[in-house]
This record gives structure tokens, sequence and C-alpha cells, in this order.
């Protein structure tokens, strides 16, 4: 059993991803919609946002329902990939409240797929399998899922594991397509994120030997990315200018810090043996490099976080 294990390991550790990460959906599995805060609105603007793909609005960017029927540019603005996705579902007949959740549940047993498949690239199995499942359970991911219902944010923590693993694979194709993937599925964590994948690319180009070569192709994925992002970024930077967005104080942010106690002591443990196994050199110098500046990125996150910063 064991020997057909190890010769199997990808597809036994990738079956048991997708089994560990049951319980993070099982409530989604249940009748109706959890009460979330942006999750109904999330179904009632794909429902318009249907209607409007349906009369032949391609791209969409006026939502013609809402608004008492004034119409609303929702498309232009706000992050569309889900509902782009959650289309064929809807074509299929299971409903917009279902077609939702499913994009939901699919995004979170793809983070944990992805996120195997990435970390797999640079850990063992093991490793790897672990690495995914504090991904899929970190408490901010279940918190979009079940409190905020930001479906947008949700789809965008999968598709990054997705870009990452990408990169790895050296996929000039599927980089750029999870590049513009990434700014589909959500504006404001795009911005978070491309930081982030700038600073992985720019590790790798430092760790190589051939670092022209790495660079002309990073630019290529970065330009090819927003190229086929561009039929939404730019019209919704362009777009802006003709609304009232900047003078419109939608919250304050003064008011939203956490204090250090809602790390969380299982995320405080995690932290703690990843600086033991860097300064100890269990792991090997490139991942080392990249565990290090993502856990100065974690601990530079938490500090804004709080009121101190």
């Amino acid at each position: 059993m064991l020997e057909i294990i190890k010769k199997h390991s990808k597809i036994f550790f990738l079956i048991l991803v997708v089994v560990v990460s049951i319980p993070a959906i099982l409530n989604l599995l249940q009748p109706g919609f959890p009460l979330t805060d942006d999750g109904n609105w999330m179904v009632i603007r794909f429902s318009a946002f249907y209607e409007s793909l349906k009369a032949g609005q391609f791209p969409v960017r006026f939502l013609m329902r809402l608004n008492n029927g004034y119409g609303y540019p929702v498309s232009d603005f706000l992050y569309p990939l889900f509902m782009y996705l959650a289309t064929p579902l809807q074509i299929l007949g299971i409903g917009f409240v279902n077609s939702i959740k499913a994009i939901l549940i699919l995004s979170l047993i793809s983070s944990s797929i992805f996120t195997f498949l990435w970390l797999r690239k640079l850990f063992d199995d093991l490793s790897s399998f672990v690495g995914s499942f504090f991904y899929t359970f970190f408490p901010y991911h279940l918190f979009d899922v079940y409190k905020r219902g930001s479906v947008g944010e949700v789809l965008s923590l999968s598709v990054l594991p997705f870009v990452l693993w990408q990169i790895e694979r050296k996929s000039l194709f599927w980089s750029s397509v999870g590049i513009s993937f990434l700014i589909l599925s959500h504006n404001s964590l795009a911005v978070l994120f491309l930081s982030v994948i700038l600073i992985y690319m720019f590790i790798n180009i430092y760790l190589t030997d051939n670092k022209k070569a790495l660079l002309i192709k990073y630019l290529s994925i970065l330009v090819f990315g927003f190229g086929l992002s561009s039929f939404f970024a730019i019209p919704a930077v362009f777009d802006l200018q003709y609304t009232v967005f900047n003078k419109t104080v939608v919250s304050d942010f003064t008011q939203h810090f956490s204090g250090l106690g809602l790390i969380g002591l299982p995320s405080a443990l995690v932290i703690i043996c990843t600086f033991i196994l860097i300064f100890t050199k269990h792991i090997k110098i490139k991942t080392q490099k990249l565990t290090l500046v993502f856990l100065t990125l974690s601990l530079i996150s938490i500090f804004l976080a709080i009121p101190q910063s």
C-alpha cells in the first residue's frame, strides 16, 4: 500500500487535498444562501448581469434593470470575472443563487489544489499539503465566504496560487491568463497581489543565472496579462472621472484596526515555527529566501492592521 502511495504520491495528495477541503464548503451545500454582508448583492447583480448579457451586451458594462430601472454601471467598475464564470452554470439551469454558491465552492477547492501544486514545485508533498491546508482554512479565507460573502475576493484568493504555480511551471500563456484573471477577479486585491507577484518574480530573477531572459519573460507575462484584462481595467480607470467616487467617503479606515489577539494562537505558532525552520536551515536556499520574504510580508500586514501603524 505504501509503495502504491509513493508511486502515485501526487494523485494521492491531490485527492487528500480535496477531501480535507470538504469541511470548508459544507455549509454552502445547504439550501438557500448564507446570510452575509455582500452575498445577496452579488446574486442580485449577477441576475441583472445575466439579463444584460442575454440581451446582447458584451462585454457587459451597464446593468439595465438595477437602480429602479435607470441602470447601473456595475460591470464597468466592479470585478466581473465571477459573473462571467457563473453564466454557464446559469445557462445549465441551476439558478442564480446556486450559481454564485458554486463559484464560492469551486474557488475554495481550487485554492487548495492550486496552492498544493504551487508549493509542490518548491517543497515535498507533505509540506505542500500542510501549506494548502493552512491556506484553505486560514480565518480570513472562511470569513470572506461566510461573513463578508465577497465572491470576488474568494475567487481572487484561488487565482493567486494559480499564478504562482504557472510562474514556477514557466508557462508564459497560463501565467498571462492568470494575471488577467487576477485583475478581473477583484480590483483592490489585484493591486495587493500583483505587488506580491512582482516581489516573487524579482526573487526568481535574482536567483537565476540567465537574468535577462527571465526578465523579458516576466515582462511579457505582465504585458499580456494586462492586455487580456484591458477591456475592463482601462474603462474602469478612465470612466471614474464621470463618477463621484473620489468625493465619496465609503468608510473610515481608522475605525477598522484590529488587535494582535485577532491573529490567533494557531497563526502565531505557524509564524514561530517558520522562523525556526529558516534559521535552522531546514529549508533549501531558494525556498528559504521565498519563505523569508512571505513571512516578512505577513509581519508587515499584521503591523498595518493594528492601530500602532
